[in-house]
């Protein structure tokens, strides 16, 4: 039981891994660091995004760069190109393309003084992987005729080479698939629209034989910045927590989850607009493999345990999925998959997602819910969980707040002293007993898939002790990335005060300074040249002296981008302006 239920958590965190790798803004998803101090409404901010949802959407009508005008960026439906789109959304933008199993990554959710997050998914499930692929729509899912298209990563395509190169031999393919959140199907405007992203993946695990495999469908939970409850509940801001807080509303009838029961509307929302391109993953695997998975496991961490719960129903109770539905919209070939005796549900810290009745129908299903005790998430309605209940009690030595109740860095912790104690006694009992899954270490501090860090500097450290994967690689597309990011500052703050305008004209020597002409012939050159470019914006650091040290870091993890094998990183002079700066940021 538990080395699965080791793999199924581990998975979870690779689906948050894949989901930030999308971002195009590591160090400020959200845009958090664009909260002025002085300032508590928060206007430039607002400023800020609306900005960047006029630069992304398609076809262009706004004057600054994208950073790759090729690629398809991804976010409001706008981006893509599609009528329905809701502007009261924060336009949160991917890139599919970064995508990248096989190396680590970071995310900065919030703001100053909050923790860096380092994403590092086991060697033991992603040397395995040979292919990767990509779920998407080539149009709006609202007009006929759209189509998802399988982008294969691992593939090459019109004579261009494979944008990814797995290690060799390895067997298990990798399905990402596109979703949404944020809809609120009950407003007639543009709130019913949702806002697009990566949701997670199928993961097809290879046995033996080559006939023989298992599936794991797995739900990435919610990613987001500070918490606006009055915004998200009047569905705007960021698009998961508008998903996430329909919670507290009441729950509500929805047969194309289930038939029986009530549901929670914003997950049962998020998981309608998600299944399509998750059965187009299911039958594409069907074809390829000529036959049927052995098991089918199906897991979430939060909002992607209730997802997992919802998807679970969608095919065993649900009008539309159902595998029993003959004439349904489940593919043919993926409704004589195993469901009724082969499939199971692990969900961790999953938060309630129907009503008692709800709870009941879906009792046939074999489910598992791990959470931690006084895990505030999962404390809202509590006769709307599902599956049987694994609680895991921390001694009261171990201080932790509500907020670390519900991470999974913490689940992990207790879910692997479970795992270790587990393995001991079946190999008591029996010599040759051989787990699912052997995770790394434990004691490990390079091999643990989710670390946080409350400096920059730190988190640099952690990434250069990391293995098997170059700078580049981290770094995909940063600086042109960050310049996109900076001209829109720049168009920001030229409509602002006059010190927002003497801020904004020292921003194009930055700029500049980030893709020079010709190239230094050095890392530190390079490293010197953006130093003295941010050291000499008094202008910029009068205005705003948190938004000129955050910016620094930015130059700073630009040049990071320069390191080499073997000298992955360049940690700046310890007595520069830059570093000196970077403490504690």
């Amino acid at each position: 039981m538990w080395d699965i239920l080791m793999l199924q958590l581990d998975l979870c965190i690779l689906a948050y891994q894949l989901h930030s790798q999308s971002l195009i803004w590591p160090a400020d998803p959200y845009y958090e660091q664009l909260l002025k101090h002085k300032e508590g409404t928060g206007r430039r901010r607002q400023e800020f995004i609306a900005e960047v949802a006029t630069t992304f959407k398609s076809p262009r009508t706004g004057t600054v760069q994208l950073p790759n005008p090729n690629a398809v960026y991804h976010g409001p439906g706008a981006c893509m190109g599609w009528a329905e789109t809701n502007p009261t959304l924060d336009p949160i933008i991917s890139d599919y393309d970064r995508i990248n199993p096989w190396r680590p990554c970071f995310v900065r959710p919030m703001r100053h003084r909050e923790p860096w997050l380092v994403y590092n998914a086991p060697t033991q499930i992603t040397s395995r992987i040979g292919r990767v692929l990509v779920a998407k729509w080539t149009g709006s899912p609202y007009v006929a005729n759209s189509q998802v298209l399988m982008d294969e990563l691992t593939a090459a395509q019109q004579g261009q080479p494979a944008r990814l190169q797995p290690p060799a031999n390895a067997q298990d393919w990798l399905y990402c698939f596109e979703g949404a959140t944020g809809a609120d199907t009950t407003h007639k405007s543009d709130k019913k629209w949702p806002a697009w992203s990566l949701m997670g993946f199928v993961l097809v695990r290879q046995g033996a034989a080559p006939q023989n495999y298992d599936v794991h469908i797995v739900f990435r939970g919610s990613r987001s910045g500070k918490l606006r409850p009055t915004e998200a509940g009047a569905r705007k801001g960021n698009p998961d927590w508008v998903t996430d807080l329909q919670l507290l509303a009441d729950p509500v009838t929805n047969l194309f989850i289930s038939q029986q029961g009530k549901v929670a509307r914003g997950f049962a929302e998020s998981l309608k607009m998600t299944l399509f391109t998750v059965m187009e993953c299911l039958a594409h695997i069907h074809a390829q493999k000529n036959g049927p998975p052995g098991n089918i496991y199906v897991t979430g961490h939060s909002l992607g345990g209730a997802l997992a719960c919802h998807f679970a129903s969608a095919v065993t109770l649900g009008r539309q999925y159902a595998y029993t539905n003959a004439r349904g919209a489940m593919p043919a070939n993926v409704r004589n998959w195993p469901w009724a005796n082969n499939m199971t549900v692990a969900t961790f810290g999953s938060p309630a997602v129907g009503d008692a009745a709800f709870s009941r129908a879906l009792g046939p299903v074999h489910c598992t819910r791990v959470w931690l005790l006084a895990d505030p998430i999962t404390t809202v309605n509590p006769l709307g969980h599902v599956g049987t209940s694994v609680c895991l009690t921390p001694p009261p030595t171990d201080t932790l707040s509500p907020g670390q109740r519900h991470d999974p860095e913490t689940i992990r912790k207790y879910v692997a002293q479970e795992y270790q104690q587990y393995v001991t006694q079946q190999q008591q009992g029996n010599a040759g007993f051989v787990p699912v899954y052997s995770p790394p270490a434990f004691a490990s501090v390079t091999d643990q898939p989710w670390k946080y860090f409350h400096d920059c500097l730190a988190m640099v450290g952690h990434l250069r002790f990391l293995q098997n994967y170059t700078p580049a690689d981290v770094f995909k597309d940063y600086i042109p990335n960050l310049t996109t990011y900076l001209q829109i500052l720049v168009r920001v703050l030229g409509q602002r005060s006059l010190d927002a305008q003497q801020a904004a004209g020292e921003l194009p020597g930055i700029i500049a300074a980030l893709s020079p002409n010709p190239q230094p012939a050095t890392a530190t050159a390079y490293y010197t040249s953006l130093e003295t470019a941010w050291n000499g914006a008094n202008h910029l650091r009068n205005y705003d002296d948190r938004l000129h040290a955050y910016l620094g870091l930015c130059l700073y993890l630009a040049t990071c981008t320069k390191g080499q094998v073997g000298q992955l990183f360049l940690l700046p002079p310890p007595d520069g302006p830059l570093k000196i700066a970077l403490y504690g940021f």
